[in-house]
Parts: structure tokens; sequence; C-alpha cells
């Protein structure tokens, strides 16, 4: 009875806004216990369900295995060795993240083309033109972990270094190789980030549909896609989607378990602070190359193919691209301004209320960072569609979907997907700062509305301003839920771009392409900034 009397109407907002953004998703729920006749759905199970899943598996295992070593191993010898050229990497290595996966598959397939930059350089070198079909499953994980293994390096290179060289140094007395060392110390040590970052990479893999299209591998999410638009079977799609999200928060789960099984002892003696060292031996060679590597397969590679490309094709510089850039930039704009209002109200709902347990709503809140844009978009669509026909109805309206028209539905849904990009930062700052600042503010007269414009937001400034930049560059690139829920003649860069490459417009591609990718390297530039 208490709680109910202390709370206000912020708290009811909150939590209003946690099932608002819960309900789309409880139409999987319903569907995943309910039966279904259909015939597309009986071919589903019968033929389509194993190849799907095999097919994911294979996928996470195969790629999973490349991002620790393409992710781990650099991150390992930039966070405790210093050499030529290492902090540059440590920012290069972020790099081919800003380089979606469905460009990165257009890219490495244009470059083992008989007309692409492979072959034009063997040309060049006066041997004979090289092509290869790469179009196929194992050169479809190769492509995926190039493009995915940064979330694997960031995490483990931030974790490594705030872990103790002290267990390093106590091997290397023992007379342990360097090899021995990395596998029976630095990778027992490390598990917590490698499972950490894997979680992310799998994720991000459930949820790509640009690439294993282009490469024509079936998964989940091309099922959706065939099942929804070829089919027009929305229940069946709804099925897949609520097995794919049952696989997503399984994969959450356990490295939510892992964390919890894990026990580290450490003291103020173990955590003193070491310089980074100098390599030594063979290691001055190899190590470079190691790092080296990674940035050229992952980033240089497919730039220089878009480059390439886009030298091909000035005519497609047009006032329609202009166009089609400022829709793009002006979507992305509108939808993160949204998202970090939002995230700053919630974080600032959690922190003057006096309501212990009103926090554990925002796990709601943040329940869509971890399921597919895919599901995300499948799942709203069916209730705004039902909504837009109801106000039509209503208003004598003529103007098709009313909330998809007015782009209402899809940032919804870049809401629901991207919130816990724009809140966790948010909320981590804010506990950053001293609850007595806030006791003192109040004492002089100021209101709670006061001290969030006059006290919070001045101290958040570069949280406020890293999560925009997060939010930005994942909007830009979201293609699956664009692609499902954007209005009638509405394209952006990364829908543009997955639609010429699929009709093997190549060369025109890589204009949008080449747009998304300079565009997020210079966020990531700034975001570099403004951590330092």
């Amino acid at each position: 009875m208490n709680r109910i009397k202390n709370i206000r109407l912020r708290e009811v907002g909150l939590m209003l806004l946690a099932l608002l953004l819960f309900y789309p998703l409880s139409t999987l729920i319903e569907v995943l216990f309910t039966g279904s006749s259909s015939d597309v759905w009986e071919h589903l199970k019968e033929v389509l369900l194993v190849e799907y899943t095999i097919n994911s598996v294979i996928l996470i295992v195969y790629v999973s295995i490349l991002c620790i070593l393409l992710g781990f191993m650099p991150a390992f010898y930039l966070s405790k060795y210093q050499f030529k050229g290492a902090n540059f990497l440590s920012w290069a290595l972020i790099l081919p993240l800003t380089i979606p996966s469905y460009i990165m598959a257009f890219a490495y397939a244009g470059c083992f083309d008989l007309t692409g930059l492979i072959s034009k350089v063997c040309l060049l070198m006066g041997f004979e033109g090289f092509h290869m079909d790469v179009l196929n499953r194992s050169v479809l994980g190769l492509v995926l972990a190039f493009s995915l293994f940064p979330y694997l390096f960031i995490i483990s290179k931030v974790y490594l270094e705030g872990a103790s060289r002290r267990y390093i140094e106590a091997a290397e007395t023992l007379g342990l190789s360097r090899f021995s060392i990395f596998r029976r110390v630095v990778l027992p040590l490390s598990r917590p980030a490698i499972i950490a970052g894997l979680s992310l990479v799998i994720m991000e893999l459930l949820n790509d549909y640009g690439a294993v299209k282009y490469f024509g591998v079936p998964t989940f999410t091309t099922g959706i896609f065939k099942v929804w638009f070829a089919f027009g079977d929305h229940e069946s799609a709804l099925k897949l989607a609520s097995i794919l999200m049952l696989i997503a928060l399984l994969v959450l789960l356990m490295e939510r378990w892992s964390r919890k099984k894990m026990k580290f002892i450490s003291s103020k003696i173990q955590n003193v602070h070491f310089d980074k060292r100098a390599l030594e031996g063979n290691a001055k060679y190899y190590v470079p190359i190691l790092c080296w590597l990674p940035f050229t397969l992952c980033f240089l590679i497919p730039l220089s193919q878009l480059i390439y490309w886009a030298s091909q094709s000035f005519d497609y510089v047009n006032d329609d691209f202009f166009g089609l850039f400022l829709q793009s930039v002006g979507m992305a704009l509108l939808s993160s301004l949204i998202i970090l209002i939002i995230a700053v109200w919630v974080s600032f709902v959690v922190r003057v209320t006096k309501l212990a347990w009103i926090k554990k709503w925002t796990h709601i809140l943040t329940l869509g960072y971890a399921i597919p844009g895919a599901i995300i978009a499948v799942c709203v669509l069916i209730p705004f569609t039902s909504w837009s026909i109801h106000i039509n109805e209503w208003f004598n309206l003529r103007w098709g979907l009313f909330l998809n028209q007015l782009f209402i539905t899809l940032i919804f849904a870049y809401l629901l997907r991207f919130f816990a990009v724009g809140y966790n930062g948010i909320d981590s700052s804010y506990e950053k700062i001293s609850t007595s600042i806030d006791e003192s503010a109040e004492i002089l007269g100021l209101s709670k509305l006061k001290i969030l414009f006059r006290v919070h937001l001045a101290n958040l400034k570069p949280a406020l301003l890293a999560s925009f930049l997060m939010l930005f560059i994942d909007i830009l690139k979201e293609l699956p839920l664009t692609l499902i829920l954007r209005p009638f003649n509405f394209d952006t860069l990364a829908t543009k771009t997955y639609e010429l490459a699929g009709d093997e417009m190549l060369e025109e591609s890589a204009w949008p392409a080449l747009i998304i990718v300079l565009v997020g390297a210079s966020i990531s530039y700034l975001l570099k900034r403004v951590i330092k």
C-alpha cells in the first residue's frame, strides 16, 4: 500500500513507457504458444527450419572463432605492449565496425570478381586476371567476422588494460613460453570479456539480413522476410521471429550465467598500474603484423574497393543522391534526439525516485537491444498497422497507413531497438554525480526539474554527446528494420545501398555505402576524442 501511495506521475509515466515498448513483443509470446495449420508453416517445419538452424549454428561457431583470432589477440598485445603504430591501431581496429556487414559482403564479392580490384591489380602487375566465386557459406562467415570482430576487440582491450600484469610476470618467472602464458594465463583470465564480446557478435549475426541474403545462405532472418513478403503469411513469419527471439534470449542468459559463475580475487597490490613494455625478440616482427592484418583485411581492402567503384560512377552523384543523403541524416538525427531525450528523462526518474523497485522497469525498456531488428520490425508493424487503419476510419483520412507515413512507426521501432544504447551510457554517468550535489541544490531552493537542467545536464555533456554519436551511426546503418518499416518511396543510405547491390549495380551502390563508412569513421574519431 505504501508503494502505491509514493508513486508519482513520473513513475507512472516510466511504467507506461515500459508497457508500451513491451506490447509489440508480447505478440511473439502469444504466437509461440499457439498452434498453426498454415501450409507454409508445415513446409517450414518439415523442410526449412532445420536448414535455418544448421546454417545459424555453423555461422555462430565459425564467426566466433574468427572473431577471437581477429579481435582478442590484437587487443592483448595493444593493451600490454608498446610498438610503432600501436596508438593508431588502438583506434583503427574499431573502424571495421563502421562498415555494415552487407557493405562488407558487397565489397569483398566485388574484390574477387572478374572486374574487381584484385583482378585489376593482377593485370597491372602482368599476371592473368584473377577471380573466384565467393558466394558461399564459408566466405560469408569470414565477411561477417571482418565486420563484427571490433565488438570483441573493444571489450577485451578495455578489460585487459584494467587487468594486472603481475600474473603474466609470475608465469614468466616460472619459465613458461609466450604461447603457454597466453593459453594458460591470459585466456582464462579474459573469459568474462571474451564471452561478453562474443554475445554481442552473436546478437548482431542473428540480426544480419543483407549479407546472408546476398550470399544466398538461408537463415532465420531471410526466412522471416521471405515468409512475410513473398508468401504473405504473417503468422508463420511471427513464429519464425519468436524462435529467433528465444535463441537471442538464450545467448543473453548464457552470457549472464557465465559471468555469475566466475569469481576473481584481487587486491590493491595486484592491481598496481604497469606501463606498457617494449616488444622483444621475434615478437618485434610478428606482433605488428598480427595487429595490422585485421585493419588491412577488414577496413583498407573493402574501403579501397568502394573508392574504386565510386571513381567509376561519378554520374550517380546528383540532386537525387544529395536528397537521399539529407533524408538519411535527417531521420538519424531526429530519431537519435528523441531516443536521447527519453533516455535522459528515464535516467532522471530513476535517480530522483524514492522507490527502489522502479529501476527494475528499465530492464523492459532495454530489452529491445537483445532482439534482432527484423523481429522488432515485424512485431511493431502489426499493431501500428491496425492503429493506422482505425485512425483513418475515425478521421476519414486517405493517407494510407497514417502512422507509417508520419514515420512514427519507424521512430518507435528505433526507440525499441536502440534505447539501451542511449540509456546505458547516460545512466552510468549519472552514477558518478554525487547525490550530495542534488541535496545542496534543493537547499538553495531549486526544484528537481531545475536541478536536471542546471546541474545534471551540465555534468552529463560528454555522456550525452557520446550516446548521441553512437545512436546516430547505429540508426544510419540499420538495414532490416528500416527495410520493413520505411514509408512508401522513402529510402535511406542503407536501403539504397542494399537495393542497388542486389540489382548488381555495384558501382552505383558504392556512393551511399562510402558515405555510411566515412560518416561512421568520422563519428568514431569524435567518440575517441570525447572519451579521451
